[in-house]
């Protein structure tokens, strides 16, 4: 509930009140405490602590839309009590608004007792029942099948009949609670999945940009909605605290058949009673985009990307879509990370791969490459087995749907031998060739099941894996820092592609925050150099993977808790894998699908216009950036672009170094002009690369 305090009245002079900030009874003064809500800003800002919750769905409260059985929205007048946003850093608060005024209500004066009551309290059980018809609504149309809270969230605000200012605003959110839109939504959902109406994907740290195009249905505005479950953020004091409470910031764009790009809304928070403009959204996790007219046919995209670090292994998101065509020949997206996550050798392997859109059934197959030794793709898209041979695998998924039409996605899976792995399951004590040393202090890492007990509760409740785990704490301000040591570690030949994974813990307490750093040595003795340094809040057992493209072919890992007065650090299931290099591939991208997708000479999203050097027809960036091309096997080989720390990197497949010479430049839009250096506002790139 968004609060009824927005024309509350300030007490009169000389009451005593009782406040709550110190906790005690005071007399007021109204030339020192607060006014009225609303005073000095229109009644916004007026939302108490609770109701600006990022990922809550929070509700105001406005008048009863229907009347005699019609719903007219227009009568659904802002309420006299109801709070207004922004939260402080400028997020949409409330999200919607429901029927809050004198609404009938059960009472507590006995078991038949009824009476009228008005409130953000009637708003909120009022959305929230609607919610639950949905939940209801969508188990019966998909089995089996839960929405994420992202999806619920993100679909009540998409259908929700705009109020107030157009777009959002800090008044009535994203407008009022349209239950019958929603649930209009999911049916579409459920009879054309080639409308990509609910879309449930996610990003991680390689593939940090996911896109999926459709085909605008010609007559209907087109609007997208993105919301997801972010990480919680730092802890904020103090009043009027600007700054941002974003954690994973997530961006949504929509790219036209010409190129133009459409950017979500955007509020002001130094001037909220504003109309919504677009442009980037640096705070919300929540976006939306929406083409009142969109004027030409032809392939739509929508794109959403990560911005700057991510926290955790991945983000998932929710996007919410209308104004997709129901065509029946729209193919299918595979939905999967590239590079999948990598398997070991006499370790079961499973990851499934998923298709939306098109029309079922589908049917899966590997049309080009190989599959590693002892793994199969299944008729449902899952790739599982247990492999038994060391390699860098590359090869095709074909998913076709019901109409015949196909996609496909080009994969590399890398099996890993295990060079070294320690569990901590011995027992309570530390493993045999283990040693730490104090680096301040002298606080010992022990070895127990899960970490700090508070009030008999554990942080994390039990170990990751097994019985047993490391830990490192101490009830104390001051730093206390202790390295964990791994014996020396023979790598072997493939040094150079080995990784160190491992599994971490390390719960914030109050504002008091434990530190991880990790460190590697390539010889007994010799100097550590710093891998990882880890100062946020961990507040559940989180996979870590480092590269160790500095070891040589021993190395030896340091684990440096520096613990406070916090949870402590506790760490679990270390192990060191390698992989050989990735074999090239000897396959390339159709022409046909870079025509398709707007990418081949001419189109209108060219990354280049290099002309066709080697004389094989093929102009040079779409052998070298789009794809590879079949006939020509002096070029194949895959090139990518990752984000790292929010500016292009370029991955090749295989890693050939210096042997290409490239440049990367970067644009905001399509539209514009001026291609150059990359920035973190970047959202489209090429890559020059020079021929040998």
């Amino acid at each position: 509930a968004a609060g009824n305090d927005r024309s509350d009245n300030a007490p009169s002079s000389g009451t005593l009140v009782y406040y709550a900030g110190a906790n005690f009874y005071k007399t007021y003064i109204p030339a020192t405490d607060p006014y009225s809500d609303g005073y000095d800003n229109g009644g916004f800002d007026t939302i108490g602590g609770d109701g600006t919750a990022k990922n809550i769905l929070t509700v105001g409260a406005v008048n009863d839309a229907v009347s005699v059985g019609v719903r007219s929205v227009a009568a659904a007048t802002m309420s006299s009590f109801s709070c207004w946003g922004p939260a402080d850093d400028g997020r949409i608060k409330p999200d919607v608004v429901g029927n809050g005024v004198n609404l009938c209500s059960s009472l507590g004066s006995g078991d038949t007792s009824y009476g009228w009551m008005s409130g953000t309290s009637m708003a909120t059980p009022n959305v929230c029942g609607s919610a639950v018809l949905l939940t209801d609504y969508y188990g019966v149309l998909f089995p089996g099948q839960y929405m994420r809270a992202s999806t619920l969230k993100g679909l009540i605000i998409h259908t929700a009949d705009d109020l107030g200012n157009a777009g959002p605003d800090y008044k009535y959110g994203w407008g009022l609670m349209n239950t019958k839109a929603a649930a209009d939504l999911i049916k579409s959902h459920h009879d054309v999945p080639s409308g990509l109406h609910l879309m449930e994907l996610s990003v991680d740290a390689v593939a940090t940009c996911r896109t999926n195009t459709f085909a605008w249905d010609g007559t209907s505005p087109i609007r997208a909605t993105l919301c997801w479950t972010d990480p919680a953020g730092p802890v904020r004091s103090g009043l009027d605290n600007t700054n941002r409470v974003l954690v994973n910031d997530l961006d949504l764009l929509i790219v036209g058949p010409a190129g133009q790009v459409y950017f979500p809304y955007v509020l002001a928070l130094t001037n909220p009673a504003a109309a919504a403009t677009t442009g980037t959204n640096r705070v919300d996790n929540v976006e939306q985009v929406y083409i009142a007219s969109p004027g030409s046919a032809g392939a739509y995209r929508v794109v959403v990307s990560l911005h700057g670090e991510l926290s955790g292994p991945s983000q998932e998101y929710s996007v919410l879509l209308s104004g997709s065509a129901a065509s029946p020949t729209s193919p299918p997206v595979i939905v999967a990370d590239s590079p999948l996550p990598s398997g070991r050798v006499g370790a079961a392997y499973l990851q499934n791969l998923t298709a939306i859109g098109g029309t079922t059934p589908y049917v899966w197959s590997t049309p080009a490459g190989t599959l590693p030794s002892g793994l199969s793709l299944g008729s449902g898209g899952g790739l599982s087995g247990t492999p038994n041979a060391t390699t860098s695998a590359n090869f095709r998924v074909r998913v076709t749907g019901g109409n015949g039409v196909y996609a496909e996605v080009a994969f590399r899976l890398g099996i890993d031998s295990l060079l070294f792995s320690e569990g901590f399951e011995n027992g309570g004590v530390m493993p045999a060739g283990w040693t730490q040393a104090y680096v301040t202090d002298t606080v010992d890492w022990v070895f127990q099941s899960g970490g700090y007990n508070y009030k008999d509760i554990l942080h994390p409740a039990s170990a990751h894996g097994g019985s047993y785990n490391a830990f490192l704490s101490v009830d104390a301000y001051n730093d206390h820092k202790t390295r964990l040591v791994t014996p020396m570690i023979n790598l072997g030949a493939n040094a150079q592609n080995a990784q160190l994974t491992f599994w971490h813990n390390m719960e914030i307490w109050g504002t008091d925050q434990d530190e991880l750093r990790v460190f590697y040595q390539t010889s007994s003795g010799g100097s550590w150099m710093l891998l990882a340094t880890y100062t946020n809040s961990v507040a559940s057992w989180t996979q870590r993977t480092l590269a160790l493209s500095g070891a040589t072919n021993t190395c030896a890992i340091a684990f440096e808790g520096n613990v406070k007065w916090g949870y402590g650090v506790s760490l679990d299931d270390v192990a060191i894998t390698t992989t050989p290099p990735p074999t090239q591939t000897s396959w390339g991208t159709p022409y046909a699908w870079l025509n398709q997708h707007g990418l081949a000479t001419g189109g209108d999203y060219e990354a280049a216009a290099a002309a066709d050097q080697d004389g094989d027809g093929y102009a040079a960036w779409q052998e070298y950036v789009a794809g590879t091309e079949p006939t020509n096997y002096s070029s194949v080989f895959l090139a990518g672009i990752a984000m790292s720390n929010a500016l292009p990197q370029v991955i090749w497949m295989p890693d050939l170094g210096m042997a290409r010479v490239y440049t990367v430049e970067g644009l905001t839009n399509l539209l514009g002009s001026g291609w150059g250096a990359t920035n973190s506002d970047s959202r489209f790139f090429r890559v020059n690369v020079a021929l040998p």
